[in-house]
C-alpha cells in the first residue's frame, strides 16, 4: 500500500512551462489527500498555490535538480514518485532518479512507455511496426550527419522545408522550421546543444496539414478521450502559440473516430497506462500522421479541464496508484463514475497571449515550433462568432475587438503570409476592407471556414452602419454573437454608458449557462457558468450576501499567477465570512478558475460589460478589484461613474495613487520626499526643461510598461519616436543614480495600519522591481524604521487606503524618496506568505469587514531570498540588459541560515550550477572588487572583445559579467547558449561573496516554520 509519494512540480515559470502545471500539481496534491497519502512535494514557485504548506505532508523549496531531489527522498524515505504535473522538467528528473535508483518507483505508466513517448528513435521505429503513419524522419546526434538527412528528406518530398525537434524538450525549446542551410546548421547547433540526450529528429514539414491534439485518460485497460482540439494555425506553428477550438470544427464524425481509434492503438502499443497523455496528428483530406504523444499532463490538459468540466489532472492521480476508473467517483454528476467522455453544447476558444513588445522594436514576431506565448485566454459561447470575439476582448481587456491601422496593403500582406502574433488581427483587417476570402485563402493558407466565421463578424458590424435606431432583435443579435457595446457605441456615434443604460432599461442582459460536461443530459452540481443572450439562466435566482473577485486575466509579463494566488486566498476567506464568492476570470491555466475554488465561477472576458451583466444579474453586493493586478484605466472610470460597490479602497483613493500627477501633488503638499519631477506640455519643452539622467513613469500601468530611462540627450534621440506616440502633459521624474530600492507592503483596515516585513532590491535603482533580486531585510537602522513608518502613516491616512497597499521606496545618502504607492496587492505578497508563514490576505480581507485582526509579527531564524527568472533563450537577436521595463516571466524562491546561503541557493535555481572553474569578466574598466583566486578566476577579461574570440561558449561552467552596451553581441551569444549572464555588479559581488556558502543541509517549509 503507498502510504507516502514525491511529487516534483515544474519549478518557475518559464514560456512553454507556466501555470497550468501549478493547476494541475494542485489537483494531483488533493487527490492524493483523498486517499490518505501522505504527499511531500518539491517546488520552489512562491506564487504557486500548490506550495502552500496545508496543502501537503511536506513543502521544500530547493532547487529541482537530481542533486536535491535525492536528498529529500533519503530524508523522507521516499519510494515513489509522481512526476507527471511537473512538465518536462519532473520528467526528466525523474528518469534520472529511477536509473540510478531503481528502488524508487515511478507511479503510472511504465518507465519503457515514457522511454518510447520520449525518444524520437524509438517512437518512430515503433510507429513504422504497427503502420501508423509518421512524417519521414531521421534521427542525428552531430552536424554532419544532420546535413546528410536534410539533403534525402529534401529528395524525397521536393520540399527545401525541413523540421527538426529535439528530443526531451519542452515548448519546442531549440527545434524549428528551416528553409535554407544556414538556418538548418543554426537550428541543428542549439537543438543537440538543449536536447538532453544529444538527440533531434529532422523530419520532413508537414506545413499545410491540419493539426489536432487528443487529451486522453487511460487506466489499466480502459481508454477514454476527454477533449478534442483543432488548431487554428496548421502544422508549423507549436500548439501553444495557435489559436485553438473544442469541439473541432472541421472534422467528420468519421475522420473523427479514425483518429480516436488510431490514438487508442498508438497508447496501447506505447505501453501508456494509469496516467493521462496527449496525442497530436497532422490531418489532411481524410490522411494523417502522427505528430508526437505526451506520456504525462501536458500543458493542454488543463485547457481540456476547463473546456469540458472533466478534472483531468485529478482523474489522472487516482489512476496513477491503481484505481479503475468506474470506482472514481464524478464529483459534478451525481451517482455516476468519471468512466465517460464528455459532451460539449457550446464551443470553446483559446488565444495565446505574446508580449513582443517587450523583446522586439516591433510588436510583432513570427511563428514557428519554438513557443513565444506568455499565457493565453480562453472563452466560451453557444456559438463560434461569439467565442472567437469573447475571446479577443478577454486577451485586450478592453472593450474593443479590434484596432484599424493605417497600412500599405502589401505590407498587410506578407503579414499574414507567414504565421505571426498579429495575423489574425491583420484577417480583420483585411477582410473589413472588401477583401475577398478566395485571395486571404490562397495567401495565408487558413482554412477558409474560420475565414467566413470571422466575415461574417464583420458583417454583423457592417449591420450597424445601416439602421438608424437598433430595434430589441437586432441587439439581441448582435449581444448573441458577443459583439460589444463598446462596438455598437462606436459604430452609432454614442457613449458605452448609454448603450450599457439602454440595455439595462430594456432587459438585454444576459443569461448564464452551466459547463456540466454532459450537454445537460443528467442534473448537476456544476458552479461552473459563461454568458450567452439565449437561453435560460442556469444560475440560483436568490444569492445573498456575494462579492465578485476580479481576476487577473491571462499570465503576462508583469501580471503572472501571483494575482491568481491571491484571488485563490481571497475566495477561501470571503467563504469562511459567509459571503458567497464570484469569481470572474477567462485564464484557462490557473487554479481559480477549477471549479471547486468558488462558489460561481464565471469563465467571461475580464472588461466592464462582464463586470456590470454580474454585477445587475446576480445583485453583486460588491466588487473585490484588490488582486487582480493592474486593471485598465477605463474600468476604474466606469465602475465609479455607475456607482457600482467597490470591496475596500475607494475609486476616488485609487485614482489618487494611481495617476502619477496626482500623487506627486499630495506628496508636495504633506512635504514628502520624491524624485524632483516635471510636467512638460508639449515635446519642444522637453530638452529647455528637463535635466538629464531622468526617468518616464506612465501611469495606470503594471510591470513598467513604458517606462525609460534617459541618461542624456544621445539616449533623448532614441527615445524621439515614443514622444511622438505619448501624449502630452507628459511627467517627468530626476532619475536616482546609484540608489537602493525597496518595497513596503502592508494593510489597512478600518482603525489602523500595519506593515509587512521590508523587501531589499539587490540591484540599484532602476531595474524594475519584479526583475531585481531580492530578500527580505531584518536589519534596518531604527531611525530608517521609522521615517518609513511616518511617510506610510502620512500618505495612506491621507489617501483614504483600506486593504493591501504597496509603496515603493529609494534610499540614498540618507534620504528616503517615496518612488510610487500601489493601493492593491502587489506581485511579492505570495513571496512574503511563503517566507513568514503568516496570511495577510485573511488579515487584509478581515480588516476591510471591520472584525478583528489577530496579527502578530514573526521572528524568523532563516533569510528568504527571490530571484527572477527569465525567457530570453527563446528570442534570439534580443539583449538580455534589465531596466525599469519588466522582463521575466517567474520567480524562485530561496533560504539559508544566513543571506549568502540564501542567495547561492537561488543561483543554483536560476542557473543550475555545478561547478565553478572559470569566470570571464567583461567589463571597460577594471572592477575594484574582484581579486584573483584559486580555482574561480582563471581567466578575467578586461576591455577589447578581440581577446575573448576563442572562448567555447557551449561549456557549462563558465560565467559571465557584462555592464556596458559595446559588449551587447557578447551577451546576446552568452544567453543564446543559456550560460549564466550577470549585467549588474551588485548580483555578481554578491555571488562573489556567496558561492563558498552553500548550505549541504535541508528543510522542508514545515520545519522552517516550526522554529519561528
Amino acid at each position: 500500500m503507498i502510504k507516502k509519494i514525491l511529487i516534483i512540480g515544474s519549478g518557475a515559470i518559464i514560456i512553454g512551462q507556466a501555470c497550468e502545471f501549478d493547476y494541475s500539481g494542485v489537483q494531483a496534491c488533493k487527490s492524493f489527500k483523498e486517499e490518505n497519502i501522505k504527499v511531500v512535494l518539491i517546488n520552489n514557485n512562491p506564487a504557486t498555490v500548490m506550495t502552500d504548506i496545508k496543502r501537503n505532508y511536506k513543502t521544500y523549496i530547493e532547487p529541482i535538480s537530481y542533486k536535491y531531489i535525492k536528498k529529500i527522498i533519503k530524508k523522507e524515505n521516499i519510494k515513489y514518485i509522481y512526476p507527471y504535473v511537473g512538465g518536462q522538467t519532473a520528467l526528466n528528473l525523474s528518469l534520472k532518479i529511477n536509473k540510478k535508483n531503481n528502488k524508487i518507483k515511478i507511479l503510472g505508466t511504465s518507465i519503457d512507455s515514457i522511454l518510447i513517448s520520449e525518444s524520437r528513435k524509438k517512437f518512430r521505429k515503433l510507429m513504422k511496426k504497427i503502420k501508423i503513419p509518421i512524417a519521414y524522419s531521421y534521427i542525428s546526434n552531430n552536424i554532419k550527419n544532420s546535413i546528410k538527412i536534410r539533403e534525402i528528406i529534401i529528395n524525397k518530398t521536393k520540399k527545401n522545408e525541413v523540421s527538426i525537434r529535439p528530443s526531451y524538450t519542452l515548448g519546442g525549446s531549440g527545434g524549428g522550421l528551416s528553409k535554407n542551410l544556414k538556418s538548418f546548421k543554426e537550428i541543428c547547433i542549439k537543438g543537440l546543444y538543449m536536447s538532453k540526450n544529444k538527440e533531434i529528429v529532422i523530419e520532413e514539414s508537414l506545413n499545410g496539414f491540419y493539426e489536432y491534439e487528443f487529451e486522453i485518460i487511460v487506466d489499466k485497460k480502459n481508454f477514454l478521450n476527454i477533449c478534442c482540439i483543432e488548431n487554428f494555425d496548421k502544422v508549423g506553428v507549436h500548439t501553444g502559440d495557435s489559436i485553438c477550438f473544442s469541439p473541432p470544427q472541421n472534422l467528420t464524425n468519421k475522420d473523427f473516430q479514425s483518429l480516436r481509434s488510431s490514438s487508442k492503438k498508438i497508447i496501447k502499443k506505447i505501453g501508456i497506462k494509469k496516467c493521462g497523455a496527449n496525442i497530436q496528428f497532422a490531418f489532411k483530406y481524410g490522411k494523417y500522421k502522427v505528430i508526437e504523444v505526451n506520456p504525462r499532463l501536458s500543458r493542454s490538459s488543463a485547457l481540456a479541464s476547463k473546456a469540458t468540466g472533466y478534472p483531468i489532472a485529478k482523474i489522472s492521480s487516482k489512476l496513477s496508484i491503481g484505481k479503475n476508473i468506474f470506482d472514481i467517483k464524478n464529483d459534478i454528476i451525481n451517482n455516476i463514475s468519471s468512466a465517460f467522455e464528455p459532451c460539449l453544447d457550446y464551443i470553446v476558444t483559446k488565444l495565446p497571449k505574446f508580449s513582443c513588445e517587450k523583446f522586439s522594436k516591433r510588436n510583432i514576431s513570427l511563428l514557428g515550433n519554438q513557443m513565444k506565448s506568455i499565457g493565453e485566454s480562453m472563452s466560451i459561447s453557444d456559438n463560434l462568432e461569439s467565442s472567437i470575439n469573447k475571446c479577443i476582448t478577454s486577451l485586450n481587456n478592453d472593450l474593443k475587438i479590434f484596432i484599424f491601422n493605417t497600412f500599405n496593403k502589401y505590407n498587410i500582406f506578407k503579414k499574414i503570409f507567414y504565421p505571426n502574433t498579429n495575423r489574425i488581427y491583420n484577417i480583420y483587417e483585411l477582410l473589413s476592407l472588401g477583401y475577398k476570402i478566395k485571395n486571404l485563402f490562397k495567401i495565408s493558407n487558413l482554412n477558409s471556414f474560420y475565414l467566413n466565421k470571422i466575415k461574417k463578424i464583420i458583417s454583423l458590424n457592417n449591420i450597424l452602419k445601416k439602421y438608424i435606431k437598433i430595434d430589441k432583435e437586432l441587439f439581441i443579435k448582435l449581444k448573441s454573437n458577443y459583439i460589444t457595446d463598446f462596438e455598437i457605441a462606436k459604430r452609432k456615434d454614442t457613449t458605452f454608458l448609454k448603450i450599457l443604460k439602454y440595455r439595462k432599461k430594456n432587459k438585454i442582459l444576459p443569461s448564464y449557462k452551466m459547463v456540466d460536461n454532459c450537454s445537460a443530459e443528467y442534473k448537476t452540481n456544476s458552479n461552473y457558468f459563461y454568458e450567452i443572450y439565449n437561453g435560460k439562466n442556469e444560475i440560483k435566482k436568490n444569492i445573498s450576501k456575494s462579492i465578485l473577485i476580479i481576476g487577473s486575466g491571462p499570465n503576462n509579463i508583469g501580471q503572472g499567477i501571483e494575482f491568481d494566488y491571491c484571488c485563490v486566498h481571497a475566495s477561501y476567506i470571503i467563504r469562511k465570512n459567509n459571503f458567497n464568492s464570484f469569481i470572474l476570470n477567462c485564464n484557462p491555466e490557473t487554479v481559480s478558475t477549477d471549479y471547486d475554488n468558488s462558489d460561481y465561477l464565471i469563465f467571461s472576458s475580464i472588461n466592464f460589460e462582464s463586470i456590470f451583466n454580474i454585477y445587475i444579474v446576480k445583485k453583486i453586493f460588491s466588487i473585490l478589484i484588490q488582486f487582480c493586478g493592474q486593471l485598465r484605466k477605463n474600468i476604474i472610470n466606469y465602475i465609479k461613474k455607475t456607482n457600482l460597490n467597490v470591496f475596500g479602497t475607494s475609486i476616488k483613493s485609487i485614482k489618487i495613487s494611481e495617476n502619477r500627477k496626482l500623487f506627486s501633488k499630495l506628496l508636495k503638499k504633506k512635504n514628502i520626499n520624491q524624485p524632483k519631477n516635471i510636467i512638460i506640455k508639449n515635446k519642444n519643452e522637453i530638452l529647455k526643461k528637463i535635466k538629464f539622467p531622468i526617468i518616464i513613469r506612465p501611469s495606470y500601468v503594471l510591470g513598467g510598461k513604458g517606462m525609460k530611462i534617459i541618461k542624456n540627450s544621445i539616449d533623448f534621440k532614441l527615445f524621439k519616436k515614443y514622444f511622438k506616440k505619448s501624449k502630452f502633459p507628459i511627467l517627468f521624474d530626476n532619475f536616482i543614480n546609484n540608489g537602493f530600492e525597496f518595497d513596503v507592503d502592508g494593510f489597512c483596515s478600518k482603525k489602523k495600519f500595519y506593515i509587512f516585513p521590508i523587501i531589499q532590491h539587490i540591484e540599484r535603482a532602476g531595474v524594475h522591481s519584479g526583475d531585481s533580486a531580492s530578500y527580505i531585510k531584518t536589519r534596518f537602522k531604527k531611525n530608517i524604521i521609522k521615517k518609513i513608518l511616518k511617510i506610510t502613516k502620512k500618505v495612506i491616512n491621507k489617501i483614504k487606503i483600506l486593504g493591501m497597499f504597496n509603496i515603493q521606496y529609494i534610499y540614498k545618502k540618507k534620504k528616503i524618496y517615496i518612488i510610487e504607492l500601489n493601493p492593491r496587492a502587489s506581485r511579492t505578497i505570495p513571496f512574503l506568505m511563503k517566507s513568514n508563514n503568516i496570511n495577510y490576505i485573511e488579515h487584509a480581507i478581515m480588516g476591510i469587514l471591520g472584525k478583528k485582526i489577530y496579527y502578530k509579527k514573526r521572528k524568523n531564524k532563516f533569510f528568504f531570498f527571490k530571484e527572477s527568472i527569465f525567457s530570453f533563450i527563446k528570442f534570439e537577436k534580443f539583449d538580455p540588459i534589465l531596466g525599469p521595463e519588466m522582463l521575466s516571466t517567474g520567480e524562485i524562491i530561496s533560504y539559508g541560515k544566513n543571506i549568502k546561503q540564501a542567495y547561492i541557493k537561488s543561483q543554483i535555481s536560476a542557473y543550475n550550477i555545478k561547478k565553478i572553474n572559470k569566470i570571464f569578466v567583461l567589463s571597460k574598466k577594471k572592477i575594484k572588487f574582484i581579486k584573483k583566486e584559486k580555482n574561480i578566476y582563471s581567466n578575467l577579461v578586461y576591455g577589447k572583445i578581440k581577446k575573448i574570440k576563442n572562448i567555447d561558449f557551449s561549456i557549462n561552467n563558465i560565467y559571465y559579467i557584462s555592464n556596458i552596451s559595446i559588449y551587447k553581441n557578447i551577451r546576446i551569444k552568452i544567453k543564446n547558449k543559456n550560460l549564466p549572464l550577470y549585467t549588474s555588479l551588485e548580483s555578481f559581488k554578491m555571488f562573489l561573496n556567496s558561492y563558498k556558502n552553500i548550505s549541504k543541509k535541508i528543510f522542508s517549509l514545515n520545519e522552517i516554520y516550526k522554529s519561528f
